[in-house]
């Protein structure tokens, strides 16, 4: 939608236009009192002088005239690069800085003893070292990498919050990025009545809550992408459109497939809405996208052909480079939907990773 004052640019462009049309107007004087109007708000010297050059009426007295050039100001521009600067040394020097600062921020963190050493966290936690490594293993414990050594938050050890119930969320929102695991825990949260989920962990029902939270905020750390396009493909065209597109957050712990069917499920984003086609020959796109990555961790690639009652299906495997070949029973009227639903069924059925 454009703004108001777009608009009123585009209204008043068109007003002048028919006016410098018009080459003998009936009443000059009504003509002219809106063209200064129009003329008095939007003063723009180059379709003033445009539209003056095609109308001899449309002359304006020198009380008028000063009217646009009291709202207006010149300004001198420094001239233009001789070149474009380079979009990746922009967005470089931008994380770099973005990296820095959050070192920095880091750094301060541990001067405040809210980051704790591996020995020091280890210490307080009254851990051995292989217990600390089954902490870790499972969850209930994590780590931030500040250049290099891991750290923990001291939050983990601190005796004023319930340690079971604590490491129970910490296993939840394992999937997350360390980083944004201590924010879940640290910051408030509105539906909490603006406490931190550290405060909820005392009371039953808030906890209840929170639990809900923490697997809502695992799912939301993983996006799961699907595109189908009609035809075999080796890799991702850009140059054909897919016939099928949705993505969804879903847990990572499930099963490769049972994202998949939870994807096609949920339909959290739609990229294109149904009715959807039957396609007798596509290819089908899977990926696995971590939150703040633009590189899926994992994915596959589909090579669907319908022939009769049967789709023969290569499967493609990107991470493990794992292949495999499956015959999957179809009714004939199954939509592009329809037949990754059976497919991603008979895999997840068939325990395929």
């Amino acid at each position: 939608m454009p703004s108001e004052r777009a608009v009123s640019l585009i209204r008043a462009y068109d007003l002048l236009s028919s006016l410098a049309a018009l080459k003998e107007p009936d009443d000059v004087a009504v003509l002219r009192s809106k063209a200064v109007s129009v003329l008095r708000h939007y003063p723009d010297e180059g379709m003033i002088e445009a539209i003056a050059a095609e109308s001899k009426w449309l002359q304006m007295d020198d009380a008028a005239a000063e009217w646009p050039a009291s709202l207006t100001r010149k300004v001198s521009l420094p001239p233009l690069p001789s070149s474009a600067p380079d979009d990746s040394l922009l967005h470089e020097s931008f994380f770099e800085e973005f990296r820095q600062r959050e070192l920095e921020n880091l750094g301060a963190k541990i001067q405040r003893g809210e980051l704790l050493s591996a020995e020091e966290f280890r210490r307080r936690l009254k851990a051995s070292s292989e217990a600390l490594r089954h902490l870790i293993v499972e969850g209930s414990v994590f780590a931030i990498d500040v250049d290099g050594l891991c750290y923990f938050p001291s939050l983990l050890v601190d005796q004023r919050y319930d340690r079971e119930r604590l490491f129970s969320i910490c296993r939840i929102i394992w999937p997350a990025h360390p980083t944004v695991r201590l924010h879940f825990l640290t910051s408030r949260r509105g539906n909490l009545g603006g406490l931190t989920p550290l405060e909820c962990l005392e009371d039953k029902k808030r906890y209840r809550l929170l639990r809900s939270m923490a697997w809502a905020e695992a799912a939301d750390s993983y996006r799961t992408v699907i595109n189908a396009y009609p035809g075999l493909h080796d890799t991702e065209p850009s140059d054909v459109s897919p016939s099928y597109s949705v993505a969804a957050d879903v847990d990572p712990r499930l099963g490769f497939w049972k994202r998949g069917l939870r994807t096609l499920r949920d339909h959290g984003f739609t990229g294109v809405f149904p009715p959807y086609e039957q396609l007798r020959e596509a290819t089908i796109f899977i990926s696995q996208i971590r939150g703040g990555s633009t590189t899926a961790d994992e994915g596959a690639k589909l090579s669907l052909s319908i022939d009769g009652s049967y789709a023969s299906v290569n499967v493609e495997r990107f991470v493990s480079k794992e292949g495999q070949y499956l015959r999957v029973p179809l009714t004939g009227t199954e939509t592009i939907e329809d037949s990754m639903r059976a497919i991603f069924r008979e895999l997840w059925n068939r325990g395929a990773r």
